[in-house]
């Protein structure tokens, strides 16, 4: 039992707060305070810094809601403010910042325009306060349930949760903590095998984009090595952007665990993998991956040595401009791995320890001559040189030489060549010294043009016209080029970052760091980036008229080539464990399971065999019957016990080299093109460059389905994932609605596979006494089947061609089910 006298409440308003009971926390702010400025571009799931006081109430924890409040305002009492969003405290320690102690808290809902009205809070949910003062204000356990009830009936997200509190709440203050930092060695969910799937797909779009060089003889490769880009035109202004892939997951899904799995399948001798030892190899993260392989690795993509690199966009967002830092990130980490990294090298050569420094100061020092390179410091150098010129003319001229010879003797001239020879001396000494400054000035003035070009990006006009951002370009682009290998660059935490800067990063990977060579994995809620997007462009929102695509997402359409999303994580503990075991060796086998763990290696090295001698989507399948047939042999011959333990893992097992196999196959994109994407033809877009964003969509997808549900390519449930990826793409708001609203979707989908060909589908009529809320429902449901396109596409029309028949592709409540738990989402 714990006294509160929370900030703002007199000791009359003092109470008892017990440990279980609910209690919430009040977070004020005046509408001209410095809150109010954060506040302006508080989204769902960012941070806002709260002032705590002189301390924080006692009774306060990590994991309390909290109500975000906006007071009235003092020059116009019309606004009384009122309740504008909920969040949750994320710790009770704080921070000093600027002499303020504050506290984090995490939002969850947030709506500064439209709050709701202060005097309608306090009469529903029966607030009793009188001291309204203070920052940090309590709510007794009933004003809290009242008050989660009204934000509840007012369709808003609740204070108190229906289920156990998030473990990442946890109290900083004498407690240990646990460390919830991603996985980087081992992977409890079986996601390594999508994760190879995913950088076979990088390294082909890599290849592709790169793969078109114009021939260039030894001058022109020299003068590129030079860096002398005016000289060549080879190193022109890029004009191909990088690939932007972007991973996508419930909050805590795995994405940047997943994303460290892709960079060490990548790059395993970056992470300590030597791939020539088996022995050593043996129970590692890439254990089980075919890497040695040619059948299911490119040759080719293992001699490349992808540079990785890591940016923390959350941890970086204080830094301004972004485009520098983000900038000096990749050239630190890409010339830190050619230095450090065994067997790493860059440039021309490779090799030993002293070419790997010579290539690192090689870099370093044109880097320092771009920099210097400013048209300033060009001015200042053609204005030195004339001015040196003129002095040495000067110097040496006929009458300079006579003024300077002393006068003859007997004469009464006076004497001036000492007085000459100093003053020209101090002016040598005017002129070196006002050189070196001039030089440092240049300096100096040209890389902040550079600095302050790439800040203001944000302008068109500024790219258009400043030759300093496109001077910017083309030294990156020159860059990464000269690395000689590929690079991948890791922007996580975006969806922590606020509206302003996720879209000048966004913008700027499409604008400023513009090359082929780079690959870009953006790892966030797209929600939140479409989001930004729609916040900083709010002015232009009236224009926007597509009702399935929204306007934000129609500029991140543009930006993402590849958007993904992680499946949910496999729950049977059990088989995972035993799937762990087989990776361990065999120490470490349990004597009851022997038997089991070696039936289960015969299974895989059984299945591996035989998928790998095929290509053809039919002789997959043969291969893989021949693994069945295997396993229903060996489960009659385990013990009752673990028949089903068994059964269980190599039917995983199975599923796993089926999708490795369809993955690194030739015909793969032949088999979605032919029987997946064909007859859809009428449901695509005209646009070429969106068919091949659904095209890779698709081969992304069938191997997470692979991988987690057994779907075999070209099997009905396989055609109902190309309807299902053709609704994220094309019918993006209709498809959010079929995963997040079972309900809705249980409704529309019943009545569509209900329907037949050609025939209009009519929602059963309502009956008279039907709620405002049912009637709502019901036009929503009308307007849904009256989209254009809709129904044949998800009764699956296109697969049974003219026969007037039922598709087996339809997609119905159960097909939902699945594919919803391929593709979660908040």
């Amino acid at each position: 039992m714990e006294t509160s006298t929370a900030i703002g409440r007199g000791p009359e308003e003092t109470f008892k707060l017990p440990d279980d009971d609910p209690r919430a926390w009040i977070l004020q702010y005046a509408p001209d305070d410095r809150v109010a400025r954060w506040t302006r571009e508080a989204t769902s799931g960012s941070i806002l810094a709260w002032k705590s006081g002189k301390a924080l109430p006692k009774a306060m924890r990590a994991g309390d809601p909290v109500v975000y409040w906006r007071a009235i305002d003092p020059d116009n009492h019309k606004d009384r403010g009122g309740l504008v969003g909920v969040g949750r405290v994320i710790s009770i320690d704080t921070e000093d910042q600027d002499g303020i102690l504050r506290f984090p808290t995490q939002v969850t809902a947030f709506n500064d325009d439209t709050p709701l009205p202060r005097d309608e809070v306090i009469r529903e949910a029966g607030i009793t306060r009188r001291n309204w003062r203070g920052a940090v204000l309590v709510l007794r356990p009933e004003e809290t349930e009242r008050l989660d009830a009204f934000l509840r009936s007012r369709g808003m997200h609740g204070l108190i949760e229906d289920v156990p509190r998030q473990p990442r709440f946890v109290e900083t203050h004498d407690t240990d903590y646990v460390s919830d930092r991603p996985e980087t060695d081992r992977d409890f969910l079986n996601r390594v095998p999508l994760a190879f799937a995913l950088a076979y797909n990088i390294n082909k779009i890599w290849t592709v984009q790169t793969i078109a060089k114009e021939p260039r003889g030894w001058g022109r490769r020299l003068l590129d090595w030079l860096h002398f880009e005016r000289l060549n035109r080879q190193t022109r202004e890029p004009d191909e952007a990088a690939f932007i892939l972007h991973l996508d997951a419930p909050w805590g899904g795995g994405k940047t665990t997943f994303a460290n799995f892709v960079a060490r399948i990548l790059n395993p001798a970056a992470h300590g993998y030597d791939m020539g030892d088996k022995k050593k190899l043996k129970g590692t993260l890439l254990g089980e991956l075919p890497l040695n392989d040619r059948r299911y690795w490119n040759p080719e993509f293992s001699e490349r040595r992808w540079f990785v690199v890591d940016f923390n966009a959350w941890q970086n967002e204080h830094v301004s401009p972004p485009w520098w830092n983000f900038y000096e990130t990749i050239r630190r980490q890409c010339l830190r791995a050619i230095l450090f990294e065994p067997g790493r090298f860059g440039g021309i050569w490779r090799g030993s320890i002293l070419r790997r420094v010579f290539s690192w100061y090689r870099f370093q020092i044109t880097e320092v001559i771009w920099r210097v390179g400013t048209p300033e410091m060009r001015n200042t150098l053609l204005l030195l040189l004339a001015g040196g010129l003129l002095l040495y003319w000067v110097t040496y001229s006929d009458w300079f030489i006579t003024l300077m010879k002393p006068p003859k003797e007997g004469t009464q001239a006076t004497d001036f060549s000492p007085m000459l020879k100093g003053m020209f001396s101090l002016a040598g000494i005017a002129v070196t010294g006002g050189a070196g400054l001039a030089l440092v000035n240049a300096f100096r003035s040209g890389l902040t043009t550079i600095i302050d070009s790439a800040g203001k990006s944000a302008n068109a006009s500024s790219l258009g016209e400043a030759d300093p951002i496109q001077k910017f370009r083309r030294h990156f682009s020159w860059f990464v080029s000269q690395l000689d290998e590929p690079v991948l660059v890791i922007v996580d935490d975006l969806d922590r970052c606020s509206p302003k800067y996720v879209v000048e990063l966004v913008r700027g990977l499409l604008t400023i760091f513009r090359s082929p060579r780079v690959v870009f994995v953006l790892l966030g809620d797209k929600d939140w980036i479409e989001t930004a997007f729609a916040k900083v462009h709010k002015e232009m929102a009236d224009v926007h008229t597509d009702a399935q695509i929204t306007f934000g997402g129609r500029f991140a359409e543009k930006a993402i080539q590849l958007s993904f999303l992680l499946p949910e994580s496999d729950q049977d503990a059990r088989e995972a464990y035993l799937t762990a075991i087989l990776a361990t060796g065999e120490d470490a086998v349990p004597e009851d399971l022997k038997e089991t763990v070696e039936a289960l290696q015969k299974v895989e090295a059984r299945a591996r065999a035989d998928l790998a001698e095929t290509d053809r989507a039919e002789d997959q399948e043969a291969a893989a019957q021949k693994t069945e047939s295997l396993i229903r042999e060996v489960s009659a011959q385990t013990a009752s016990e673990h028949r089903d333990v068994f059964e269980k893992a190599a039917t995983r097992i199975l599923n796993r080299e089926r999708m490795l196999r369809a993955a690194t196959a030739r015909s793969t994109e032949t088999v979605v093109r032919q029987h997946g994407l064909k007859p859809l033809k009428h449901f695509l877009p005209a646009n070429p460059r969106r068919i091949k964003r659904i095209i890779n969509m698709v081969s992304a997808y069938q191997a997470s389905a692979q991988s987690t549900q057994g779907v075999k390519q070209g099997s009905d449930k396989w055609k109902q994932l190309v309807i299902w990826v053709v609704m994220m793409s094309e019918y993006p708001q209709i498809w959010k609605m079929l995963v997040t609203d079972p309900d809705r979707s249980a409704q529309l989908l019943d009545l569509i596979k209900a329907s037949k060909k050609g025939e209009a589908i009519v929602p059963p009529g309502l009956p008279e006494d039907a709620s405002d809320t049912d009637k709502v429902r019901h036009i929503a449901l009308t307007a849904l089947l009256a989209t254009p396109g809709l129904t044949p596409l998800l009764r699956g029309d296109p697969f049974t061609g003219d026969e007037d028949t039922h598709s087996p592709a339809c997609i119905d409540t159960d097909a939902s089910e699945w594919l919803r738990r391929l593709t979660p989402i908040d």
